[in-house]
């Protein structure tokens, strides 16, 4: 196995984060719970994946991962940061872990995915919203949900809430939007159900002008990216040589990993990973948008879940209009392929995509604001549970806003 040389891999990566805010670290326990959802989910002792996880952290704390320490002496660390020193080492050749363990997982996500049977996919969700309105106060909340563009008009097969008076759920396009009267503050619940089939209808819809446009979001088509785009695709560019040039680009000179939010300038978001050198799935997907756009090719965000087992987490990917249809581009591949390293996984999402719940086609199809206020810190959680896993959203201080308990299995 082959790695970059330690410094390029620094170089490549970026400096982590500056650890100068504490209040971004989460407690340990749950940091290893966080570990065990990404390089143990096939593990069958927990007990013993929880401890070699538990050492792992501890090797990279006397290694230099920073931590804080509360009252009680109990160490917490800031999750965005151990996944970037996870990885900053096992590019550099300095810790197997990211190869043998957070590799190895997400590989084996996506095979069980394709050698599983049935038709049909059902996907569960349960949706914990932290309400603060007062009692009387009318609520308009949000949950994502199937596409019937994309998975048909049957795939929402039952959605439940509890803990609203004269609650109401309707489903749209890319969402569930409950309306009802909050009891005070609390939580409010929803459970749904959706069926989905492995095999969704590919898309065909035509490009309309927004999916040229210069800003959309986190697309960001300014000066700097559209020379990077065209010294990328050369002159002409063509269409699928120019992909091919953007995805390596994306694969070779910078890393996919998870970045703190709040010291992303909104004006200028794919600035951020450019100076950074660091993307998650949805900054990296609007990147890669932002140089399709740059040099003529309509592309667009799409988000929704991926449907493996162990982990149904939330995730975002790219689509670019390619020879007359919509072709996937999703840079798990980063992981996948050992940074690039791997030729065997290096283009497995290029152009193509496994079963997928898609909820969202940016700008058109989007789900909306859960209808929660989000603080201006935030962090997000994935841990596993034992049907699937939990992912939370919630303020630095650790108040939660929102939850989601996700699990697939094959429809009876």
């Amino acid at each position: 196995m082959r790695f970059v040389d330690s410094r390029r891999s620094e170089k490549r990566f970026g400096p982590g984060p500056a650890f100068d805010d504490r209040r971004r670290t989460t407690a340990q326990e749950r940091v290893v719970a966080m570990l065990r959802l990404g390089g143990f989910a096939f593990a069958p002792d927990r007990a013993g994946a929880e401890r070699e996880a538990r050492e792992a952290l501890d090797g990279w704390a006397s290694d230099g991962l920073p931590f804080a320490t509360d009252a009680s002496g109990a160490r917490r660390f800031d999750p965005v940061e151990v996944v970037c020193f996870l990885k900053r080492r096992g590019l550099g050749g300095q810790d197997p872990f990211f190869a043998r363990r957070w590799v190895e997982t997400g590989r084996r996500l996506v095979e069980s995915l394709a050698q599983a049977q049935g038709a049909q996919i059902e996907f569960s969700l349960r949706r914990r919203f932290a309400i603060h309105a007062p009692a009387g106060a009318r609520l308009r909340l949000r949950a994502p949900a199937p596409l019937e563009s994309v998975h048909g008009p049957g795939a929402v097969a039952r959605a439940d809430v509890e803990g609203l008076d004269e609650a109401r759920v309707k489903a749209g396009e890319g969402r569930l939007e409950i309306r009802g009267v909050s009891r005070g503050p609390g939580v409010v619940e929803l459970a749904a159900t959706y069926l989905l089939s492995r095999e969704a209808a590919p898309s065909a819809d035509p490009p309309q002008p927004v999916h040229l446009a210069s800003r959309e979001g986190l697309v960001c088509v300014d000066a700097q990216v559209a020379e990077l785009a065209r010294r990328l695709a050369g002159t002409p560019a063509r269409p699928e040589a120019a992909l091919k040039a953007f995805w390596s680009y994306m694969l070779d000179e910078l890393c996919c990993g998870p970045v703190p939010y709040e010291r992303i300038d909104p004006r200028a978001p794919c600035a951020f990973v450019l100076r950074s050198g660091r993307y998650d799935c949805q900054l990296g997907a609007a990147l890669f948008v932002a140089l399709c756009r740059a040099v003529g090719v309509p592309a667009r965000v799409v988000g929704g879940h991926v449907l493996y087992e162990k982990a149904p987490t939330n995730h975002f990917w790219a689509e670019a209009w390619l020879d007359g249809r919509w072709a996937p581009f999703d840079f798990l591949c980063f992981d996948l392929s050992l940074g690039g390293r791997d030729a065997a996984w290096r283009e497995r999402f290029f152009g193509r995509l496994d079963a997928r719940l898609i909820a969202e086609r940016r700008p058109l199809e989007f789900t909306g604001a859960p209808g929660v206020t989000i603080p201006a810190m935030w962090r997000v959680l994935q841990t596993p549970e034992a049907d699937g896993a939990r992912i939370a959203l919630e303020g630095v201080d650790g108040a939660p806003v929102l939850s989601d308990l996700v699990s697939v299995r094959p429809a009876p």
